[in-house]
């Protein structure tokens, strides 16, 4: 896969981030992001279907 590209273009992708804590701490953390939109959003979405296509074949 190619390197990510930085831009300063602003976008929003949702996500979940969910933590699980005990007696005052967090004691897990996990996040939930759709890998595709987040690709749309950048503007970089034919990138991934072509950096998968090369893996495929």
């Amino acid at each position: 896969m190619e390197e990510p590209r930085f831009t300063r273009r602003r976008h929003k992708v949702p996500c979940v981030f969910v933590l699980r804590v005990r007696d005052g701490q967090i004691i897990e953390s996990r996040d939930y992001i759709d890998p595709i939109r987040t690709y749309t959003a950048r503007g970089d979405l034919d990138r991934l279907i072509a950096s998968l296509r090369k893996d495929v074949s």
